[in-house]
């Protein structure tokens, strides 16, 4: 049971907040989270695997940057809290609406260019045919044997696959914290039995774990099993992101340190952890709902688009202050993806998703709602269920 003077005190603290409540840090945390992996492909990767070859790599920023990639866990974790959060008093239809308008408007236009200077480039590596570009409108051409336009979209199955997730547990009226349990035994489970890639429970879930558990200690924090679950999960986390340090360093033909990779994890975590529960909450921070709302276009657009114009105009003279150029290029093109093209199109998107999901899903939900809640009642009461269908004794 909360212990409700704690309860209290930390609600005054500022630990405990509402739902409504937009917290700046968190836009700064993604944008933190991008700017890993940008730094990553133009300062390392994309000399590495031979997509930029106009210049060699980078003496010291290489050895930094090659680190990078771990923006993505971050973003995992990110996700995981944003989603718990975004998924409370929300019925299924308008969660699956609000994650199509998150995803699919700038998606479809930050794939759309990219595409477009890929073939605009010439360059045979980068050549898509139209099949290829219709595959990639659904989000996951491996389904239909493509490959995606930005290698970066690997990403977007995993965020996916967890939403779907979320909107069964929603449509099904299981709370969010009946499932970590069963959640964590799961990803245990698969890691022992070595099937990383099984959806849910394969490689990188842990992190969307531990998302979901931080978000729901911030809102009873008094309920302290879910500390043990917190730490399973990033304890899970670490010691998948360190075991893979000796691969990358074979596949990437660099040293990768287990410790550097361990310690910048476990860092983040426990700031994002320490931020969610303390005043940071409430600070109002300088164009954090912009750079929020940036992010996910600057994810979409920076790589293979950087990686043709790097090519095109890098040289060993030059490189550095191309490369910074380009980064405040390509944060300037999100912005305006932002708000030139998806607030602009909001409304039409949301209309047709209202009536094309939110409105099927809304039917669907009232028609067998009734019937999982009754259903659920009878699982938590056996006994009330069995007098019920007895009926009284005369």
């Amino acid at each position: 049971m909360v212990n409700v003077d704690r309860a209290a005190s930390l609600n005054r603290l500022g630990t405990v907040l509402p739902a409504a409540d937009h917290m700046d840090w968190l836009d700064y945390a993604r944008f933190f989270s991008a700017l890993c992996v940008v730094f990553f492909h133009y300062f390392f990767n994309g000399v590495a695997n031979g997509k930029i070859a106009s210049y060699g790599a980078y003496p010291v920023f290489g050895e930094i940057a090659k680190y990078g990639y771990l923006g993505v866990n971050f973003f995992f974790l990110i996700s995981g809290f944003v989603i718990a959060l975004s998924m409370q008093k929300r019925s299924t239809g308008p969660f699956v609406v609000s994650r199509f308008l998150r995803l699919w408007p700038a998606f479809f236009l930050c794939m759309t260019i990219t595409a477009t200077i890929r073939i605009l480039s010439q360059d045979p590596d980068f050549a898509v045919s139209l099949s290829q570009y219709l595959a990639n409108l659904t989000v996951m051409p491996q389904i239909f044997g493509h490959a995606n336009i930005d290698g970066v979209y690997w990403t977007l199955t995993y965020e996916i696959t967890f939403y779907s997730m979320i909107a069964c547990t929603i449509f099904l009226r299981i709370p969010l914290s009946n499932i970590l349990l069963p959640w964590l035994l799961g990803i245990v489970a698969a890691k022992a039995l070595g099937l990383t890639g099984l959806p849910l429970i394969g490689t990188h879930y842990a992190w969307f774990l531990a998302g979901c558990t931080i978000f729901l200690i911030t809102r009873e924090p008094g309920i302290r099993w879910r500390y043990l679950v917190l730490f399973a999960a990033a304890a899970l986390a670490l010691y998948e992101v360190c075991m893979a340090a000796d691969g990358l360093t074979a596949r990437r033909g660099t040293p990768y340190s287990a410790w550097v990779i361990g310690v910048s994890s476990g860092v983040f975590i426990a700031l994002f952890l320490g931020a969610t529960l303390s005043e940071i909450n409430r600070l109002k921070l300088p164009f954090a709902r912009s750079l929020g709302l940036a992010t996910y276009p600057l994810y979409l657009l920076h790589a293979y688009i950087g990686y043709i114009v790097l090519s095109y105009l890098g040289t060993e003279e030059n490189k550095l202050i191309l490369t910074l150029v380009l980064i405040v290029v390509m944060i300037a093109a999100s912005v305006v993806v932002v708000y030139a093209w998806e607030k602009p199109t909001a409304s039409f998107f949301r209309a047709i998703a209202d009536r094309c999901i939110g409105k099927p899903l809304a039917l669907l939900e009232a028609h067998v709602g009734t019937r999982i809640q009754a259903l659920a009642d009878r699982m938590r009461n056996p006994g009330a269920a069995s007098r019920d269908m007895v009926g009284p004794r005369k």
